[in-house]
Formats: C-alpha cells, sequence, structure tokens
C-alpha cells in the first residue's frame, strides 16, 4: 500500500469554539481512533486534499509534531453549502494486526455488451476488506472488456490474494444489459397503465349508460 505523509498540529483546545476557529483559518480538525485512546489535530485543509480527492488508497502516516502515527482513512465530513472539508476520521494501525478497508474499484476496458449497444450497469464502487496493511493493494483494477450483454461480475467471481472479502459473495459488481431491455420494460409498464385507464373508462361508460337507462325506466313509470 502507498504511503502519504501528512503534516499536522496538535490540537490545544477541544470545544465549539476552538472548531469555528479552526475552520475560519480552513484548517480541518481531525480525530485519530484506536490503541484505546484518541488522537486530536488539525492541518490546512490542501494537506488532504491527495487524501480526499483520490480513488487510491493510502497507508497515513500523521506527523504530530514531529510524533509519528500509521493509520488509514476512515470518514469525511463536508460542509452542505461550500462542499468544503470540515472534518476527518482516521484509525491507528499496526503491522501485526488486520484492518478493515474499503478498497475503490477501478473498471478498466469496454466492455464488448456496450461496443453492441448495451449498457452499464455499475453496482459497485469498492469493495471491503480485511487483511494485513502489508497484503492491502494499492488499487485494484477488475477488467470488464470480455463482458457481453446480460453478463455479470459478481463478488464471488473475485480475488484480492491475501485478502477477505467481506462483502456477500453474491453481490453484483458490474454488468451489462440490453438496452432494449429497458425500453420494453418501460414500454410494458406504460401498456399496463394504458390498460387500466381503459377499464376505467369503460367501466364509467357503463356506469353512465346504466344510469341513462335507469333515468328512463324511471320517466316511464311516471308517465303510466
Amino acid at each position: 500500500m502507498k504511503k502519504l505523509k501528512i503534516e499536522v498540529l496538535k490540537r490545544q483546545e477541544i470545544s465549539k469554539i476552538n472548531l469555528r476557529a479552526l475552520r475560519k483559518q480552513e484548517h480541518v480538525p481531525c480525530v485519530m481512533y484506536g490503541a484505546g485512546r484518541e488522537v486530536c489535530f488539525h492541518a490546512h485543509k490542501n494537506n488532504f486534499r491527495d487524501l480526499i480527492y483520490t480513488d487510491q488508497l493510502y497507508l497515513v502516516v500523521i506527523d504530530l509534531e514531529g510524533e509519528e502515527y500509521k493509520c488509514i482513512f476512515q470518514s469525511v465530513q463536508f460542509d452542505p453549502v461550500s462542499d468544503e472539508i470540515t472534518h476527518i476520521d482516521f484509525i491507528e494501525v499496526k503491522d501485526d494486526k488486520e484492518v478493515m478497508v474499503k478498497m475503490p474499484i477501478n473498471f478498466v476496458g469496454r466492455a464488448a455488451g456496450v461496443r453492441s449497444g448495451g449498457r452499464l450497469l455499475s453496482r459497485r464502487r469498492s469493495l471491503k476488506l480485511k487483511a494485513f496493511i502489508k497484503d492491502i493493494p494499492d488499487s485494484f483494477d477488475l477488467s470488464i472488456e470480455e463482458l457481453e450483454v446480460g453478463s455479470f461480475i459478481y463478488v464471488k467471481d473475485v480475488n484480492i490474494p491475501n485478502c477477505k472479502i467481506l462483502d456477500p459473495i453474491n453481490s453484483v459488481i458490474v454488468g451489462v444489459k440490453t438496452a432494449r431491455t429497458v425500453v420494453e420494460e418501460s414500454e410494458e409498464a406504460e401498456g399496463a397503465e394504458g390498460a387500466e385507464g381503459a377499464e376505467g373508462a369503460e367501466g364509467a361508460e357503463g356506469a353512465e349508460g346504466a344510469e341513462a337507462k335507469a333515468g328512463d325506466s324511471s320517466k316511464e313509470a311516471q308517465k303510466d
């Protein structure tokens, strides 16, 4: 796994006022969990761009004022308006302990079924792995070139050496579906709606006819 070193500063104070002050300076507050402790720190938002805006998985080396920690990225929060990073969580890791990570999937090539008019269906963009840090690859490339229309790749079809995949084995990762099937399904749905509408109209006409006949019978009865 590739390493990414990030220099950070200790958070001297843990409070809402301190959080607002850090974010006003464009710094991101962070917490690293693990080994029975929480380590709080911060750094300028630009220090985290290579970690957050990428499809690579990194072993992060946090340089906390000269003291280094190995960890992996866990989660990130964004401001709903500005979309700026507002908080990041890390998990501390040890070489002799397995960790769980989300490995991004890079689809390689253009599926044969897509070239013949099908539509690519991507169901998963990452896999959840459990392994030792030394066995986790930098990235995972999945070739889709031989996928024909109606073909799918499942979790059970994937093998990453020395890594246990925790996702359900029968889950679809990616496949190709015929575009015609999509159209037919849409037409069938429209047809069903049309049939219901026709039945409703016929029923309404029948009811109106019955009411009209009942009215005529009533008038005849009055004449008699």
